[in-house]
């Protein structure tokens, strides 16, 4: 019986060991992530093309609202009416009462975290939460756009693309230990921090300047003499081969990118 016992033992202490203990890391902790600034892309002069702002998301908790008793239709009401969000997909969310985390809305500016915080702390409430997050924004708007490119998570056109893994950094993250009832352990003690590592800035050889210059008129001569299948324009200099401008027409505001 012993020498079952040894073998039995052997095999789940040594052989399993890294199962068991992945298992038992998953059940004692709960991690959160540190969002990363994204690097600034700037012109030669200096001048912001593409900047990170920091912004906020909206998530909720079921199974903290369930276990704290608060009342999912009335939390559902007052979010659906502070960020405008569909009242039945927030009570939808709701029921999944087996999950901790449930996104209702993201990139939030401060106005709108502001009133959700406020209707947080006015209710007791345990179960509604704000994480910090970053937004993408162009201060130009239109401006270079195919060459800038735009993200979403992650660069997706242009720049923003091609040089993703330079600008984007690297998150970091919070990791709690979490008590048999599943809520956070709230002493330090039990907190470990890991920093994120903010992305590259980017400096381009555009010129803000010649590029708005190059656009329109680039614009213009489309206008002038009614070019069906838009146009596009490259401004060199042509001692050291920099591009000063480069635009193609038509083109597409940077900040909403999905607007066609």
């Amino acid at each position: 019986a012993f020498l079952v016992l040894a073998v039995r033992l052997f095999y789940l202490q040594v052989i399993k060991h890294d199962y068991y203990e992945e298992i038992a890391v998953e059940q004692q902790t709960r991690e959160s992530i540190v969002n990363a600034q994204r690097g600034t892309i700037y012109d030669r002069n200096g001048k912001v093309l593409a900047m990170s702002s920091s912004v906020e998301t909206v998530f909720i908790s079921p199974y903290e609202m369930q276990m704290y008793e608060e009342d999912p239709a009335f939390i559902a009401k007052n979010l659906s009416e502070i960020l405008d969000v569909d009242y039945d997909s927030i009570l939808e969310k709701t029921k999944d009462t087996s999950s901790w985390y449930k996104t209702i809305k993201t990139k939030i500016d401060d106005d709108l975290a502001t009133q959700v915080r406020e209707f947080i702390s006015e209710n007791g409430l345990k179960s509604v939460h704000l994480e910090a997050d970053t937004k993408r924004t162009y201060p130009y708007s239109t401006l270079a756009c195919h060459v800038i490119g735009f993200v979403d998570n992650y660069g997706l056109e242009g720049i923003e693309a091609m040089y993703d893994e330079e600008l984007q950094g690297e998150n970091g993250r919070i990791v709690r230990l979490k008590n048999a009832a599943g809520t956070d352990m709230l002493l330090t003690d039990f907190e470990d921090y890991y920093d994120a590592e903010n992305g590259d800035n980017l400096n381009l050889t555009i010129d803000v300047t010649i590029q708005n210059i190059v656009e329109k008129n680039l614009e213009q001569a489309i206008n002038d003499y009614d070019i069906q299948n838009g146009a596009a324009c490259i401004a060199m200099d042509p001692d050291t081969g920099e591009v000063l401008a480069m635009a193609s027409y038509g083109n597409y505001d940077l900040n909403d990118y999905l607007t066609v």
